[in-house]
């Protein structure tokens, strides 16, 4: 009986000790749901397939759309999409608890992740380009906070290897994954600056904003690497999450006095491995008329008769589909036939300002490359800076025309599109 007591005591004794240690079902769900978050991998695997390249220099402002000097944007077929280390991490759990895991991870590496669009210099990628001071360098955030919960929920609603293009959160707002760098109001000098900054090893970047502290930060790529650490070394940063685009900016054909206002060819790199990916083209870039010039008269012609605001056709062909998808309807007449585009009615013109910041009457050589009259600039009479002006006024009747002082090189853009 004696022995009996004891034995009891004993398991009374181990059943209120185990009771006391024990932590219950749901808690231990929810601290290997934030372990699971704290360890996972990066979540997030974007693509783009349209970039676009625009020449324009020396506009007034920048508030007039459709202006840009670099354009990305995607559509069916690209997008953003959860990588398959992140799925394969929480593979075993419900979609709720996936959700769960994504929304409210606190770790550096997916925590607040945002897509950014810059110019930056690959051998560094915590460069970028652009003037100093607040505010003074140029990004475009695209989407919001890719751990929030609507954009969580949307993308665990893809199908299997299906990228999102265009976001809808929970109140019916849309949101689509494009973005642009508009350099346009910087002078001349300066977009070539730009322009040699690429061809010496800069990169069109599209990364993702850096979980630091302080606001400022956010202009640094985030990284495999922990920033942390390296935070204060001076260490050059040369892998990031993300893609790059190498640029092969090029001289118009036809045009030998012209600065690199083309785009020749598109390179893609995965900015963690450096490895290329993705098969780019490119179409011939399209001269941009002022819709002044169409309008304007000399001799009682046009000054530019043969590009024409006609309406698109009822049906498109591949190229035009993939140059609307950059140069929308609302803001851009498109000349298919003659490879011109004309901004719709608006108070900007990509042909820019005099150093007064009134508008000039420029001369533009759209036909330099069959305009064989000289002048001390060599064969082809048009420069790409300017200088001095001709009319201080563009031509509206019969008896005025443009004189003949030094001719301003045409500006063009270039669209490249992703090969599926």
């Amino acid at each position: 009986m004696k022995q009996r007591i004891i034995l009891a005591g004993v398991l009374f004794l181990a059943l209120i000790s185990s009771h006391q240690n024990c932590t219950p079902p749901v808690v231990q769900h929810d601290q290997k749901l934030e372990g699971l978050a704290d360890s996972s991998p990066f979540a997030f695997d974007v693509t783009v397939n349209r970039l676009a390249y625009m020449s324009c220099s020396n506009m007034k402002s920048l508030n007039q759309s459709g202006f840009f000097t670099f354009k990305v944007s995607a559509t069916q077929g690209s997008g953003l999409m959860l990588t398959q280390d992140y799925l394969d991490h929480v593979n075993i759990y419900s979609t709720s608890d996936k959700k769960e895991i994504l929304s409210h991870s606190e770790n550096a590496t997916n925590i607040d992740a945002q897509l950014v669009l810059a110019v930056r210099n690959k051998d560094n990628l915590d460069e970028i380009y652009g003037p100093e001071g607040e505010g003074g360098k140029k990004i475009a955030r695209i989407l919001g906070k890719l751990t929030d919960s609507d954009y969580v929920d949307w993308l665990f609603s893809l199908d299997d290897d299906e990228r999102g293009y265009e976001f809808a959160n929970s109140d019916g707002d849309k949101d689509e994954l494009k973005g642009s760098l508009n350099f346009a109001d910087y002078p001349e000098t300066e977009i070539d600056g730009l322009r040699s900054y690429i061809s010496k090893g800069a990169q069109l970047t599209l990364t993702y904003t850096s979980y630091l502290y302080s606001s400022s930060d956010d202009l640094l790529p985030r990284t495999p690497s922990d920033r942390e650490t390296d935070a204060g070394s001076n260490k050059a940063v040369k892998t990031a999450y993300g893609v790059g685009f190498d640029l092969n900016l090029v001289t118009p054909k036809g045009y030998s006095q012209q600065t690199k206002r083309s785009l020749f060819s598109v390179d893609e790199y995965n900015l963690e491995t450096q490895k290329p990916q993705g098969n780019w083209k490119c179409f011939d870039p399209y001269i941009i008329v002022r819709l002044e010039d169409i309008k304007a008269k000399c001799n009682g012609d046009a000054i530019v008769n043969w590009c024409k605001t006609n309406p698109d056709p009822a049906t498109l062909s591949d190229e035009q589909k993939r140059v609307r998808d950059v140069l929308s309807v609302d803001d851009w007449y498109v000349d298919w036939k003659h490879r011109c585009i004309v901004r719709k009615e608006g108070t900007e013109s990509c042909y820019g300002s005099s150093n007064s910041g009134t508008e000039v009457g420029y001369n533009i050589t759209y036909d330099a490359a069959t305009d064989t009259t000289s002048n001390s600039l060599g064969s082809l009479a048009c420069s790409p800076y300017g200088g001095t002006s001709g009319s201080s006024e563009i031509p509206d009747d019969a008896s005025k025309c443009w004189d003949n002082k030094i001719k301003l090189c045409p500006h063009f853009v270039t669209v490249c599109y992703r090969e599926e």
